[in-house]
């Protein structure tokens, strides 16, 4: 698969993963759509990466883990995720 496909399919990914998340067009299922976030950001989604700091941060879908939370976040900020960057300096605190 070239670089072009790769990218198209980890961009489907996360965008079946957010909805997932949220229950748009499907069954809501938090479970699913971590595991989907999952795959996006070990393919290097910046967004994939945001999205999952907050299920850490506030614990949503798994356990409240702030110090991976900020894990996350970094890692999307690293990727360019512009909403990334401001969570990084709050998770800090």
């Amino acid at each position: 698969m070239d670089i072009r496909a790769t990218r198209r399919e980890t961009s489907r990914t996360q965008e079946c993963a957010v909805m997932r998340e949220i229950g748009l067009g499907c069954s809501k299922d938090l479970a699913d759509a971590i595991k989907m976030h999952e795959r996006a950001a070990a393919r290097g989604h910046g967004q994939a990466c945001y999205r999952l700091g907050g299920f850490y941060d506030d614990g949503v879908g798994v356990e409240r883990d702030p110090e991976q939370a900020l894990r996350w976040y970094e890692r999307g900020r690293e990727l360019g995720d512009p909403n990334a960057t401001g969570c990084c300096a709050s998770a800090s605190k």
